[in-house]
């Protein structure tokens, strides 16, 4: 009953103590500060640290606002009555920048504060600021705040210059410029770059031609690079410089200006290596000669174009004195024969009339197996302020005066005697006064005739080859060899070969069971196959080597034959083998005869065999039956 009252007690007494702070309610109060007046503001009590200055060319993600930046930062402003001032706590804030040398404004604008950083403007643009590239210039920040009584200021030191760059850097000309060749040249710059934006596709660039010796002394080709996507450089191509001097040496250097405002950013490349123009020329075309033959003996001369260099492809109004030589190739360079081209207005080139070959063969001019080359000679002369011009046309490819065809000296074929598995490479030794043309193999096939190209390189003596597919045993395959010369005149030949007679294949022979006892049958398989056909498969077999028999073998398909060997001849005990020799023999069509080499298979015995004691056990065992069986009968007959 205490303990009961005591606990009672005890509970009582927890939520009294629990339940009196929320009766009573929580106070707390901060100390009042009192007696304490502002602190009185002052004049000129603003401090600000000198401002600090980041520039560098900037190349923003988005091309669309390219631009250099500019960063400015003030990390402490203080003012003596509230210390560090914050957003709102001044009126003004800007900063400027200053030329270096003289200190004048050259544009303003604002700053603003970032917590825990201080007064900064990031990635400000220059851009369209106007300053020179290369100049230096310097910032000063301004502070102002107005209190109600009086305005405080404060204005900072000058920060340390620093010097903006708006680069063009240009990559140096290359040139392609082909001398006696060509009044155009190639001119390519790999880049054109710029400090703010990077490799430039757009710019106004011109090209100038500076004379190697005196730099004064220019030619200039403007806006003619043009950006290449493809390529990704700057390029002109095929531009036409005859105006320059000829024989001069030249330079080339690339200027240019890009910007999105003014003032434009420019810059200028280094010099190319020089090169020496040679100045306008005529072009002509290598004359074509076509040749008949003995069959027409006529001979065509034609150029197709007489080219000016500075005025393009002319005509016959403005040439003259356009003859053609026939020379010897070899040997003598002296004229054999002058001609005169006349203008085919209708082909729009220059041509000869179909020459009798045989008209200058009687008066000599032309030897029958000399060879000849044949040049073409024009004059441009000087009208309208441009100079006389001429040019002698390249050789053309030799011809020779042939009426003979090709001699087929030779004919052989690799192997001599091909069986019906091997192609047949066939060679033809060839020769001839002029060049040979072409040299074809053609051959039957039993029904029509196949034209192959035979290879080898032209001359006057080659060899040419060309291959013939396996055909079967004993067929007769006839080709021919046809050949023509540049003259066109053709010979062939007619030759023919036999594939041989082989003697039949036997291959994969296989026993079935691998490993037979003395009562399996066996089964012989092989495989038999030849180009002209099988007449008969045997299998000669035997037990001793001495005494042989023979079993005929059947076809299953596939070029696969089979017999089966009977038991063999007697049971043998287990534990004995004895061997099966055998060997097949083929026979084709024509009486071919293929043996195989003698093969064996072992035969295992399947009698089982006694020892001594196994006889005792098995005597032992029978007895004991037989004691058995006689006791049951002793008691059968008892009752």
């Amino acid at each position: 009953m205490r303990r009961q009252t005591l606990g009672l007690t005890l509970l009582i007494v927890l939520l009294t103590l629990t339940l009196l702070p929320p009766l009573f309610g929580y106070s707390s109060q901060a100390p009042a500060v009192v007696g304490a007046d502002p602190p009185t503001p002052g004049p000129y009590d603003l401090n600000a640290t000198t401002p600090l200055v980041a520039y560098e060319p900037y190349t923003p993600a988005n091309t669309e606002g390219n631009s250099s930046h500019l960063g400015v930062l003030v990390v402490l402003v203080n003012a003596s009555d509230i210390g560090e001032c914050k957003d709102g706590d001044l009126t003004i804030h800007t900063f400027g920048v200053y030329n270096n040398t003289d200190n004048n404004l050259i544009f303003e604008d604002n700053l603003q504060y970032d917590s825990g950083t201080g007064w900064i403007v990031e990635d400000y643009e220059l851009l369209s600021k106007g300053l020179v590239s290369g100049q230096f210039y310097k910032v000063r920040c301004y502070f102002e705040r107005d209190t109600g009584t009086e305005i405080w200021t404060n204005t900072t030191a000058f920060s340390a210059p620093f010097k903006y760059n708006h680069l063009l850097t240009i990559a140096q000309a290359d040139y392609s410029y082909y001398g006696a060749t060509s009044d155009e040249i190639d001119v390519s710059i790999d880049h054109i770059t710029s400090s703010i934006w990077g490799t430039l596709t757009q710019a106004n660039a011109s090209l100038v031609f500076q004379n190697a010796d005196n730099a004064t002394d220019t030619h200039t080709f403007d806006s003619v690079l043009t950006y290449n996507v493809s390529s990704t450089d700057w390029e002109v191509r095929a531009l036409n410089i005859s105006i320059l001097t000829s024989g001069e040496s030249y330079k080339i250097i690339c200027s240019a200006n890009y910007s999105v405002v003014p003032p434009y950013h420019q810059g200028i490349g280094p010099l190319s290596d020089a090169f020496t123009f040679q100045g306008p020329f005529l072009r002509v075309a290598k004359p074509t000669i076509i040749y008949v033959g003995r069959d027409v003996q006529t001979l065509n001369i034609t150029v197709d174009w007489v080219w000016h260099s500075i005025f393009g492809y002319l005509n016959e109004t403005e040439v003259s004195l356009s003859n053609f030589s026939i020379w010897l190739a070899t040997g003598s360079s002296a004229i054999v024969l002058n001609g005169t081209l006349n203008y085919n207005i209708t082909g729009s080139n220059w041509y000869f009339a179909p020459l009798n070959i045989s008209f200058y063969v009687e008066q000599g001019s032309l030897t029958i197996g000399d060879a000849y080359n044949v040049t073409a000679f024009f004059i441009s002369p000087a009208r309208s302020g441009r100079p006389e011009v001429n040019n002698t046309s390249p050789f053309s490819d030799w011809f020779l005066i042939d009426f003979d065809p090709p001699s087929i000296d030779r004919v052989t074929i690799n192997p001599s005697s091909p069986d019906d598995t091997e192609w047949v490479i066939v060679k033809g030794e060839i020769s001839d006064d002029a060049l040979i043309d072409t040299a074809i193999l053609s051959y039957y096939n039993g029904s029509h005739w196949i034209n192959v190209t035979m290879l080898g390189l032209a001359g006057q003596q080659a060899n040419f080859t060309a291959s013939i597919p396996p055909f079967p045993e004993r067929q007769v395959v006839e080709f021919r060899i046809y050949v023509n010369d540049t003259q066109n005149v053709w010979v062939n030949t007619t030759n023919q070969y036999t594939v041989a007679d082989t003697l039949p294949v036997i291959s994969f022979i296989t026993h079935l069971p691998l490993a037979p006892t003395d009562v399996d049958f066996v089964t012989i398989n092989a495989t038999v196959t030849d180009g002209t056909g099988i007449q008969t498969v045997t299998l000669q077999y035997s037990y001793d080597g001495i005494v042989w028999l023979s079993l005929d073998m059947t076809s299953i398909g596939d070029n696969v034959y089979q017999t089966i060997l009977p038991r063999y001849p007697q049971q043998l005990l287990r534990g004995d083998f004895k061997s099966v020799i055998f060997f097949i023999e083929a026979t084709d069509v024509f009486d071919n005869i293929r043996t195989s080499a003698n093969l064996a298979y072992q035969v295992q015995g399947t009698i089982p065999t006694l020892g001594p004691a196994n006889t005792l056990l098995i005597i032992a065992a029978i007895g004991i039956i037989g004691v058995v069986l006689i006791l049951l009968y002793k008691v059968y007959e008892r009752y």
